[in-house]
Formats: structure tokens, sequence, C-alpha cells
């Protein structure tokens, strides 16, 4: 019991961290990416986050040259609206967010100097907005560049040129790609792109079966292995035993009455 505990609560633990490390690149995602003249508009972000096998959806508007109002001649962050049916993906620091408040995230916090995650952003003469907190969003969303986001809501007029969408398990993957693919129709397809990681999904399907009957085969070697164990050691009993059964025996014990000893 001891080593099936033992043996199998690591192999649990591998499978699980195995996972994870996948999921990390984002196994459940769909994104969309289109250029600022589309038409997409930010009010998709509701309704492709009202479909069903759906987490959550996330997008982003076309991006502004922002600076920090104490340094205006310093380096540009990007600055752009985020739209988005829950804002747990974007990890805010600050649970409710106020009206045309600004997040910065740790990249964009050094490039605009600030020594705290408070301040204010400038993009352009009287357009300014309070840096309120820090922001950790998803790596697609930024590629990897210093980001500021204004959380805002979503409606018909809003550019979009960005948006991500998490399923809610692997198999919702393939047939959201599809209706998501229907409802972000623009007049030139040219200028969107979807991504998916339909792929990432069936591998990590693969992975996971693949472990999982590791496991299965481990628990069945242990068992084996105890079965074998147990078995020799009530034969070594029985055989240093034969005297006293012999004896119970002569005595009247019957066969059942042994078989019970």
């Amino acid at each position: 019991m001891v080593a099936i505990a033992s043996t199998m609560g690591r192999a649990a633990a591998a499978q699980r961290e195995v996972l994870h490390v996948i999921d990390l690149e984002g196994t459940r995602n769909i994104v969309v990416r289109a250029t600022t003249d589309a038409g997409l508009t930010a009010d998709l972000v509701t309704a492709v986050g009202g479909l069903s096998g759906v987490d959550w959806a996330l997008g982003v508007g076309p991006a502004q040259d922002g600076y920090n109002l104490l340094r205006a001649n310093g380096p540009a962050v990007g600055v752009r609206r985020v739209y988005a049916t829950t804002l747990t993906p974007l990890h805010l620091s600050t649970r409710s967010p106020l009206p045309d408040a600004a997040y910065v995230d740790p990249a964009g916090r050094t490039l605009l100097g600030l020594a705290d995650p408070a301040g204010a952003v400038s993009v352009g003469p009287g357009r300014t907005y309070p840096i309120v907190g820090l922001t950790f969003p998803p790596e697609n969303l930024t590629r990897d560049e210093p980001i500021v986001l204004i959380p805002d809501i979503p409606t018909a007029k809003a550019p979009l040129v960005g948006l991500t969408v998490q399923a809610s398990a692997q198999d919702q993957v393939a047939p959201l790609v599809s209706a998501v693919a229907r409802m972000a129709v623009t007049p030139d397809p040219t200028k969107v792109t979807l991504e998916s990681s339909t792929r990432l999904a069936n591998l990590r399907a693969r992975v996971d079966d693949n472990l999982a009957s590791f496991g299965r085969g481990l628990l069945l070697l242990i068992l084996a292995a105890g079965t074998a164990l147990v078995t020799l050691v009530l034969v070594a009993l029985v055989q240093l035993r034969r005297r006293d059964f012999g004896r119970r025996r002569a005595l009247g014990a019957t066969r059942g009455l042994i078989i019970t000893l």
C-alpha cells in the first residue's frame, strides 16, 4: 500500500505537471487578429462570449503611443482599450476598475520609468489616463510587448484589432473555431487572420492518454509484484506451521478448520 500510494501519487503529480506545461502554451485558445480598417467592432467580444463552451473572450482596440505624463520626452508604450466578458484573465491588481483607469504590465512599467504602478499616461493633448495598478494579460494578447490597458465596455462603435477566446475544454476548440470564423466576417477577409490551438489540443489529449495508460500499467505491475510477495509470505508461513497443522489433524481437526487456520 505504501508503494502504491507513493508511486501512483508521484505519477499523477507528474502527469498534472506535464499537462500544465502544455496548457501554458494556450491549448484552448483561439486568436483573431485584424487590421484597424478591417471593420471588426468590440461588440464581437460580447457575441463570442455568449457561445456555449466559451470560458471568456478578450478583445483589444488599436494601439496608441502613450507617454509618462511626467516624462513627455521618454519612450512610448502601446496603450489599448480592452474589452472582456470577464476581467479575470487580465489579472488586475485592483478588484473594481474605475472608468477610464489604466493598468500597466511589468514591462510597460519599466519602460515608462514608474517606481510604482501608479501615475498617468498621456496619449495626446488633453487625453490622459491615470494608472491605478498592474495587469498580467495573456501572452498572445501582448505579443511580449510593453502595454497599458484601459478596460472599457464593448460597443458596436469601438474598433477591434485582436480577440482571444478560451474554450472551456479541449474538445470545444474545433467547433468554436468554426463559430468564431463565421462571426468575424469582414468585407475583406484578407485583413483578418484566425489562429487556433487545435493541433496542440490534440497533442495534449494524446499525451494525457499515454500518461494515463502508463499510470494504469504501473499500478498493475505494483499490484502483481505485491501479490507475488504476499503469496510467498503465506506459503512460507504455512510451511513453517506444517507440523502444527499435522498435530491438529491427528487430534481430529477437519480439513475446513485447517484451511481456515
